[in-house]
């Protein structure tokens, strides 16, 4: 996995924590 797929997938992943804030 090169360095930018990886910051995607971290992207990603926080863009998901934002939307399902924990209750």
């Amino acid at each position: 996995m090169t360095l930018v797929g990886f910051e995607n997938v971290i992207y990603v992943f926080v863009l998901c924590v934002l939307e399902t804030p924990p209750e």
